[in-house]
């Protein structure tokens, strides 16, 4: 069963709302964007935006042991941060609960008998999958027998004890209980009513593949470890609704979610990136222009679930993911579906809007000869400045000689919307392949200057209609009218 919802920042409606019945689903319900998943690993991203809406992004600076005391002065947890274990940079143990209960989760079982040695009592975590009831004593008494996997902000290590223990961090920054700590936070102010830690008591828009007990529907992860690692039910409506907020900064101050979609260590593939719990990864659609879209996503999986937020804020779109079976993966191949359609799509998009909004010719109204000329190019980003002339000097000529492209790219500094800045750049050559020679374009930004003013500062005056009337290059000092 798989359901695709394409979401804008600015409108509630969805712009793409896909969803297919499959044969194994129980009942006879039909599937749409309320229909209930398991969201498994997804359920992190959650942990991570309320410890955000509870604390602030300087709680990523705070070490753990400040939350939790008991950690201190074992292990390497006195170096651990909140924040490196946000980003898989803590160096602990991938995970620390009995797996055996799981498909596929018990070694012993999967080998001859005989193979591994018996374990003893103390050698089994107290905590298992799917159990619930795991209590923070008995959690954070297995973590400190555990050895570390990496030292700390050494190099990124996926870790659901990590975020089994970002759950108790949360209910100590909150002084409440995690379920009660996300009701209030996120789902009373978003008004979600489908998304959980507990599974639902109504199973009529419950999405359940085959067998309950073996598609992982069943399985028990309503306590607080269990319920930040991957504990989440939600559906495509309300799960779009979490992504606009991000993307909107509808619960967030602005300069705390653009802080929060940033990479905070990479792997060692080129186009991928690690984040607070940031999956993010590079689309290249114009190799020519260095064009590249960063996509921030958290995907998860269950045995017969899997599901992916994504997030792209150049274009303040995102897509979610959901998908139910015996299988229960391929929301990779699903996410690489959509992208590769979606990309050229929303870049085209933009363009036509930007030409129509900015493009054409800007002139000074006084006699002077100023003009600035602006244009879009398919397939060439931002706005390109094909005539700067300055009291009848061509500043382009003499300035930049013959370059193909210079472009202008919105900062994203606005003043209520009235007047929009933006700066000037000469398109990157493509890499040539050396590490010093890659995108040296953001070593120029503001530069150069003459006096107060740089020769990259543009700012578009707007009109009521959401078009520019006019265009101030700042080191000419005169606003110019578009004609």
């Amino acid at each position: 069963m798989p359901s695709q919802a394409v979401f804008s920042a600015t409108t509630k409606e969805p712009l793409l709302d896909c969803h297919q019945r499959g044969s194994d689903l129980l009942g006879n319900r039909t599937v749409d964007g309320d229909s209930v998943y398991r969201i498994a690993s997804t359920s992190k991203l959650i942990t991570v935006y309320l410890l955000l809406l509870q604390a602030g992004e300087t709680i990523f600076s705070d070490k753990v042991t400040k939350y939790l005391p008991e950690l201190a002065g074992t292990a390497y947890w006195d170096d651990i941060t909140v924040g490196s274990l946000a980003s898989h940079l803590a160096g602990v143990t991938a995970e620390l609960v009995d797996t055996s209960s799981l498909p596929g989760g018990d070694l012993d079982a999967e080998l001859p008998p005989g193979t591994l040695p018996p374990l003893t009592a103390s050698e089994i975590p107290r905590c298992s999958y799917g159990s619930g009831g795991c209590t923070q004593e008995a959690f954070l008494s297995d973590l400190i027998r555990r050895r570390p996997v990496n030292l700390p902000n050494s190099t990124p290590a996926y870790s659901n004890a990590a975020f089994a223990t970002l759950g108790l961090v949360l209910e100590a920054a909150a002084g409440s209980t995690f379920e009660d700590t996300l009701r209030y936070l996120l789902l009373e102010p978003l008004q979600l009513e489908a998304t959980s830690i507990s599974q639902p008591q109504d199973l009529s828009l419950a999405i359940i593949p085959g067998n309950a007990t073996t598609s992982g529907w069943d399985l028990n992860l309503s306590d607080t470890p269990g319920a930040a690692m991957g504990g989440f039910f939600s559906t495509p409506n309300d799960l779009s609704a979490i992504g606009r907020s991000i993307l909107s900064s509808t619960l967030l101050p602005n300069a705390t979610t653009r802080a929060w979609l940033k990479p905070t260590s990479f792997t060692s593939s080129l186009i991928g990136a690690v984040g607070r719990p940031w999956e993010i990864y590079r689309a290249v659609i114009d190799a020519k222009n260095n064009r590249v879209i960063d996509i921030y996503t958290k995907a998860g999986n269950l045995p017969g679930y899997a599901s992916m937020l994504a997030l792209i804020p150049d274009f303040d779109v995102g897509f979610t993911i959901m998908l139910a079976g015996e299988q229960g993966t391929g929301e990779m191949t699903v996410a690489g579906v959509i992208t590769d359609e979606l990309l050229p799509a929303l870049e085209e998009a933009a363009r036509v809007q930007a030409d129509n909004a900015f493009a054409g010719v800007y002139t000074a109204r006084n006699g002077l000869n100023s003009t600035v000329k602006l244009a879009t190019t398919p397939g060439v980003p931002g706005l390109s400045i094909e005539e700067l002339i300055s009291n009848g000097t061509d500043l382009r000529h003499s300035l930049y000689g013959s370059i193909e492209f210079l472009q202008m790219f919105p900062t994203l500094v606005t003043d209520d919307g009235k007047e929009i800045s933006w700066r000037s750049t000469a398109i990157s050559i493509p890499d040539t392949g050396s590490p010093f020679e890659a995108c040296p374009s953001w070593l120029g930004i503001d530069r150069p200057t003459y006096g107060i003013y740089s020769l990259d500062h543009f700012v578009s005056h707007m009109g009521d209609d959401g078009k520019a009337w006019g265009l101030e290059p700042k080191m000419l000092k005169v606003v110019l009218e578009r004609v």
